[in-house]
């Protein structure tokens, strides 16, 4: 690749059709910020190793895959406007620490379960200084236990309700 030694690729004004990064994107090994508008994060985002920021616009809730659990030196993930479900979390096989993301400072716009696969998450983050969690109103629970976030300095929790089409 002729950007062998590009850093930021903001492309988050162009709407990406494809199911898949193109291959120019995933070659990009020197990337540290990305941004991007997209339906769909196909499991190839974690080929950009050294990806530290990644920044995405979509239209609806989107997914994003569970491959994102081995991107070891995300810092940064925001989801824009609306929630974004993580795939889910990769067995560990015995392997305590192979999924948790150390370095993830800020997550914008978790859909996060309130039940234990939510605290599942919530260990695998547990670094995490800035988090913004966007939930659906389903069952009596508020939240999931969080006492791991021990640097946790600002949490924004929006609970939509499905009834109402709104936040509260």
């Amino acid at each position: 690749s002729i950007y062998k030694r590009l850093n930021v690729l903001k492309l988050d004004h162009i709407h990406l059709m494809q199911q898949e990064l193109p291959e120019e994107v995933e070659s990009l090994l020197n990337l540290r910020y990305l941004a991007i508008r997209a339906k769909n994060i196909p499991p190839s985002i974690a080929k950009i190793s050294n990806l530290e920021t990644f920044s995405l616009k979509h239209c609806r809730e989107v997914t994003l895959p569970g491959t994102i659990w081995s991107m070891k030196k995300l810092r940064h993930l925001h989801v824009r406007p609306g929630p974004a479900v993580i795939g889910r979390l990769p067995k560990d096989n015995g392997v305590e620490n192979s999924s948790i993301l150390l370095n993830l400072d800020t997550l914008s716009n978790l859909d996060l379960p309130f039940n234990q696969e939510g605290e599942n998450i919530m260990r695998k983050i547990q670094n995490i200084r800035k988090l913004r969690i966007s939930s659906t109103m389903a069952g009596r629970n508020v939240c999931c236990n969080m006492s791991r976030l021990e640097s946790l300095e600002s949490l924004t929790l929006l609970l939509i309700d499905p009834l109402r089409k709104g936040s509260l």
